[in-house]
Parts: structure tokens; sequence; C-alpha cells
């Protein structure tokens, strides 16, 4: 019998909050044709207990920049969701026939053993209707199950 545990802890990517367009009617325009948002001065992240996939961190945290002015949120001031993944295998080895060299292999193979839900996207353009939610998910659990006959 074998057994195999592989186990991933990421901190999440941080994210930026920007204004899309040119909404601040000035020639500068950013990444992607957006810019930054206003910084209200209260905090970005919201509690664990808090989250959730429709908002995800503080949105009044952020506003539209004044006609004319640039964003004063600082970039990367959002932190983004972190991975948790746990996989799983387990084989067994049967020895069919000795003198010919016959043997079978059973593995199953489990990724995101528990069914954690990691966020891989969050939309961040604060004139946008999804403004704190959350826009992509990552792989859930999948099962493999392999038998192979050696001779």
């Amino acid at each position: 019998m074998q057994i195999s545990v592989n186990a991933q802890l990421h901190s999440g990517r941080p994210f930026t909050a920007r204004a899309l367009g040119n909404v601040s009617n000035n020639t500068g325009i950013g990444a992607y044709g957006s810019q930054r948002a206003d910084a209200t001065g209260e905090l970005v992240s919201l509690p664990a207990s808090q989250q959730s996939t429709l908002s995800y961190f503080n949105t009044s945290a952020f506003t539209l920049p004044l006609p004319g002015q640039f964003g004063t949120a600082g970039r990367n001031t959002i932190p983004g969701p972190g991975t948790i993944n746990f996989n799983m295998a387990l084989g067994r080895f049967v020895t069919i026939s000795q003198e010919k060299g016959r043997r079978l292999t059973f593995r199953v193979e489990a990724n995101n053993i528990f069914n954690t839900p990691n966020y891989s996207g969050l939309s961040t353009v604060v004139n946008a209707t999804d403004f704190g939610r959350v826009t992509s998910v990552g792989g859930m659990r999948t099962l493999d199950v392999t038998i192979r006959l050696q001779f």
C-alpha cells in the first residue's frame, strides 16, 4: 500500500482598485485604459466572517475620482484571496504471477480533497456593477482512478 499527500497553501495576490475609462476627464489613463480609484481612508479588508462571494472586500474604501483629478488609491491595496489545496493518492500493488512478472496496480487520486473553494479573481473596477465580487473560482474536487496491468 502506498499513500501520498500534497498540500499547497498560498497567500493571495494583491489587486488594485481601478476606475474604468477616462471618468476623471483628464488626459492621462492608466494601464489597460483604466485609472486609479480614490481611497476614502476606510479599511479595505473585511473580517473573514463577513467575506462572501458577493462582497469580498470593503467597497466603501474606494470611490470614483473627481473630474480632473487622478485617483489617490495605492497600487496593490486589495489583498486577494489565498489558496488552500490538499491532494491525496492511495495505491495498492498486487502480484498476480511472480514467475511471469505480472502485477496489478490500483490507484485512486483526489485533488482538492476537502473541496475548498479557491477564489481566483476579483472585480476591482469601482464603476462596475460587480465591484467587490468574486469573479472566478479554481478547480473543485476531482477523483482519478487508475488500474494498470503489467505483463
